[in-house]
């Protein structure tokens, strides 16, 4: 399929984002939103280097659009580069077919890319975070391409706006598929060598690569921080119901989504220098979770400070610590219910006063939690 006949494809195939060329190639569809996009380029192409990769004299890119004019930058881990008056600087100097990269564009644009599929990818990972790409033409359920080992090699994997919590061999999260041409952070527990499962159904291409950067008038940023929430206490009840969620950092909302179950993700974009997300979390800013359908703040237990591409598990509760009866207020009655319990901790049939005993948060209820309970009382 020459350039020319291949632009006529592009409204034709939008829909479907995905063509196989008779000559064994594939077309991948790219329709990106203006600010931070998460891609992977999971082809074989004889043009890698970044001067020709995003060039329309390239012969594996179709666009309408001169894309190095729209990007802003293109990030991978550890590396980025600028397009500066007709020039690539910076330290990234290829694209990589086992990488994710952030793009950041200044406007909406579309293209296609062709080339070889890959039938396998091999990747190394180091403890911490790698931003790696998923490999294969089809999009696939996270249970049949994530090896069984890998539950013991990950703790979780960051997508855009999305996530996965790998928590005593079981999967928590938005995240249930990985698409083609989609990036991925991968948080390793050490050292690791890596492949995904080949594709149950290889002839499968039925994805759509359209991202959606704007989540409920938040913009994306490629700095995320990932709450996965456990449990949610109200008045002394665990809820069951699903509740809308706010993040925010200062007066800035940062992330909102729907709490549906034990687990599910909480997403806090931060300040990642571009003007779309300056008054977002900057590095261990403590956040604040809503309820919105309460219209009340609730108290975290866990982690609450923002850290990029990282992930924390937090408990939410509508009453403070120390507040063991429910009332709103700290006062003698909450005093008197920790001195009967205080040596039996198994007393307290109510998991919602188990959990706001432990003031100190040292995992036991004993006579520093009543003494700061004391304290904070005679302060009030």
């Amino acid at each position: 399929m020459n350039k020319i006949k291949a632009y006529y494809f592009i409204v034709f195939f939008s829909l479907f984002s995905f063509i196989k060329a008779e000559n064994g190639d594939y077309f991948f569809f790219y329709n990106l939103n203006a600010g931070a996009n998460l891609l992977s380029f999971p082809l074989i192409t004889d043009n890698n280097d970044i001067d020709i990769f995003f060039d329309n004299n390239n012969t594996n890119l179709i666009s309408n659009f001169n894309i190095p004019e729209k990007l802003i930058s293109v990030i991978s881990e550890g590396q980025i580069s600028l397009f500066n008056e007709n020039n690539w600087v910076g330290s990234l100097d290829e694209i990589s077919s086992s990488k994710g990269y952030w793009l950041i564009l200044d406007e909406p644009i579309s293209f296609l890319y062709n080339g070889s599929s890959l039938d396998y990818e091999f990747y190394s990972l180091h403890p911490g975070s790698n931003l790696i790409s998923y490999p294969f033409n089809t999009e696939q359920s996270i249970y049949d391409v994530l090896p069984f080992a890998s539950q013991d090699m990950f703790s979780a994997i960051i997508g855009q706006n999305e996530s996965l919590l790998i928590h005593e061999n079981q999967f928590y999260g938005s995240l249930n598929t990985f698409k083609p041409g989609q990036g991925y952070w991968f948080i390793a527990n050490d050292y690791s060598a890596f492949n995904y499962l080949n594709p149950v159904n290889s002839n499968s291409i039925n994805f759509n690569n359209t991202l959606d950067i704007e989540i409920s008038n938040v913009n994306q940023s490629i700095l995320q921080s990932i709450y996965f929430i456990e449990s949610i206490y109200i008045d002394g009840d665990e809820n069951i119901e699903e509740k809308l969620l706010t993040v925010s950092c200062g007066e800035n909302i940062v992330g909102q989504k729907n709490w549906h179950g034990k687990f599910s993700d909480l997403i806090a974009m931060g300040n990642d220098g571009y003007d779309w997300t300056t008054d977002y979390c900057d590095v261990n800013e403590s956040i604040k979770i809503k309820d919105d359908s309460l219209n009340e703040l609730y108290l975290i237990k866990g982690n609450d400070q923002w850290i990029p591409n990282s992930y924390s598990i937090v408990t939410l509760s509508n009453a403070d610590f120390g507040d063991i009866n429910f009332d709103q207020t700290k006062n003698i009655g909450d005093i008197i219910i920790m001195i009967e319990h205080i040596t039996d901790i198994n007393s307290i049939d109510n998991n919602h006063a188990i959990l706001l005993s432990d003031i100190n948060l040292d995992q036991i209820i004993n006579i520093s939690d009543i003494i700061i309970n004391i304290e904070d009382i005679l302060e009030n």
